[in-house]
């Protein structure tokens, strides 16, 4: 049973709801329904719909004269898109993408990218408030397609970074549908000829699939190795998924074992024993001691100055038999990245080389 608003006249004053069987509920054609003085075009200019005669003639009036017309010759005049409707943005929009299509398989991918985005252009203008939800599935349905076939044409001129941003509102979409799985509009989308295979798996695969190849080539290897997993998981027949993604695991773990290589050194050299420290502390305390000495030893006897910076001195190396707080591993292992790093070059300075 469907509910149907039923058009409003003249004569009445309050909308008419029917409740119809679906079986005599039929869509709307194609083609415009001409009305009586309607403004039309023809082929040799703009006119008013005067008649419509039973044999299917058409009477235009214009400026100059009264022309019999075949309806395949009477047109609705191209509107401005302001003064479009819900179904004219859609049908422009689904004509733009069918456009972008075509394009694509003639390789004139510039102008592919121009008509999907054009197609969106027109769909963003939709009032969703106004749209059913068959016009919502409709919507929804082509701005996926236009977003992964600009992915597609982004990834073939190596604009990689653009591709991987199609990709991903292709998914943001993608992501919503699956929220409202039980929603109406994937109902509609349904009853449309799209089955949730296509909806929740082969879209989504298709989806991660390409914005791994873009982040492959950004050297995004980590986020690459993520989506195709989730990929492979919703698509595992897909070889090419699985081929890229052992390709992608192995650029990880040279990714991983290059970074360790870079930082290794440094952080186990944060870990060598404080003894190494303390030898070398401890070697410029007695090359400053023996310095401050062979200074004081021209004096024949020590003022009180002297007596007091040789106790100064003694207690000093008293307390430099214990290990310091801050040459122990815990200490260093908890600083920060930038003083762990500095020490850790001093250390690797102060390490003996091997003979």
């Amino acid at each position: 049973m469907y509910v149907v608003q039923m058009d409003t006249d003249a004569a009445s004053k309050n909308q008419t709801i029917a409740y119809l069987r679906q079986n005599v509920v039929t869509e709307e054609p194609d083609e415009p329904h001409l009305r009586m003085h309607m403004k039309v075009t023809t082929p040799y200019g703009l006119g008013e719909l005067e008649e419509i005669r039973h044999d299917d003639v058409l009477i235009v009036k214009t400026n100059y004269a009264r022309m019999f017309m075949q309806r395949k010759d009477v047109k609705l005049p191209t509107k401005d898109i302001s003064e479009m409707s819900t179904k004219d943005l859609i049908g422009e929009a689904i004509k733009l993408a069918d456009t972008g299509n075509e394009e694509f398989r003639e390789g004139k991918l510039q102008d592919a990218v121009y008509s999907y985005l054009r197609s969106l252009g027109f769909l963003q203008r939709v009032g969703q408030d106004n749209a059913t939800h068959k016009e919502k599935a409709t919507i929804i349905q082509t701005m996926i397609r236009c977003h992964l076939n600009i992915g597609a044409c982004k990834l073939k001129l190596n604009a990689h970074t653009d591709a991987e941003i199609a990709c991903t509102n292709a998914l943001s979409i993608l992501t919503v549908l699956a929220e409202n799985r039980e929603g109406n509009v994937v109902t509609w989308m349904g009853r449309l000829g799209m089955s949730e295979q296509l909806m929740f798996e082969d879209w989504p695969s298709k989806a991660r699939f390409r914005r791994a190849q873009a982040c492959v080539k950004l050297e995004k290897y980590a986020d690459a190795k993520q989506d195709l997993l989730l990929a492979v998981e919703l698509n595992p027949r897909d070889k090419s998924c699985r081929t890229l993604l052992d390709k992608v695991s192995k650029l990880v773990d040279k990714q991983k074992r290059d970074e360790m290589k870079a930082w290794g050194g440094i952080f186990d050299n944060i870990d060598a024993p404080a003894s190494t420290i303390k030898t070398a502390t401890t070697k410029t305390t007695t090359t400053k001691s023996q310095c401050a000495t062979s200074e004081k030893s021209i004096f024949t006897r020590k003022t009180k100055v002297q007596r007091q910076q040789q106790a100064a001195a003694a207690a000093a190396a008293a307390k430099a038999e214990v290990e310091p707080w801050y040459l122990t591993t815990r200490a260093l292992a908890t600083a920060s990245v930038v003083t762990a790093g500095v020490a850790a070059v001093a250390l690797l300075a102060m390490k003996p080389k091997s003979s």
